[in-house]
């Protein structure tokens, strides 16, 4: 009888542990650790500060630099993406910087308007009027 009752004990155990780990993902499908990077977090924050201390550097320019950078990053830091989810992800990051300057831009000339009560006129050549 207590042979039974330890084996009986040890699988209520089991099956606790069991419903601890499926609670625990419930709660957190994606198996994302709260306050760890994932691998796309990790490529976009590499990315970002390789074009700013390429363009800081005056090595923006440099054929095959950047590809090489986030080849390397991709290789060592971001194994778990694809080459497919590396290209989209970058091509992404890009539309959302050219997004991004277009509305720094905006918002530095509403800003110079505001401060001097002149709007700014874009249209000099009055080419559109003809």
């Amino acid at each position: 009888m207590p042979r039974e009752e330890y084996h009986l004990k040890e699988e209520i155990r089991r099956q606790k542990r069991q419903l601890e780990y499926l609670e625990k993902e419930l709660k957190n499908p994606a198996g994302i650790k709260e306050g760890v990077l994932t691998d796309r977090e990790k490529l976009i924050l590499h990315f970002c500060c390789m074009q700013t201390l390429a363009k800081v550097n005056g090595t923006y320019d440099n054929p095959g630099l950047m590809e090489n950078m986030v080849e390397e990053v991709w290789k060592y830091r971001c194994h778990s993406l694809s080459h497919d989810d590396v290209a989209n992800l970058l091509e992404q990051v890009n539309d959302e910087m050219i997004a991004g300057q277009i509305m720094m831009k905006d918002l530095i000339e509403q800003h110079e308007w505001s401060a001097t009560g002149e709007r700014p006129n874009r249209n000099t050549d009055w080419s559109d009027m003809k």
